[in-house]
């Protein structure tokens, strides 16, 4: 079962989306519910919203490869904004 698990595409946090994007929870999370952005989706449920956002098309978005999202991650580039 670990195998398909690791077939899925690899998501990340909303938390962590808007902050690589540069732009504020509220602004990810609304375009996510008007289906603005190609790299993820928000669902309905009966009161609340989950939201998913996949890294590679995400990554693609910014035009940014693995190894500078690593970095970023690392704290290496925080302070760029790939808009």
């Amino acid at each position: 079962q670990k195998d398909v698990y690791r077939m899925l595409p690899k998501k990340i946090p909303v938390t962590e989306a808007y902050k690589l994007l540069g732009i504020t929870k509220e602004s990810l999370t609304q375009g996510l519910k008007q289906n603005c952005f190609p790299f993820g989706v928000a669902v309905k449920h009966e009161i609340e919203w989950s939201y998913f956002i996949w890294l590679r098309p995400l990554l693609k978005f910014l035009d940014m490869s693995e190894e500078e999202y690593e970095e970023w991650k690392r704290g290496e580039r925080n302070e760029i904004s790939f808009w």
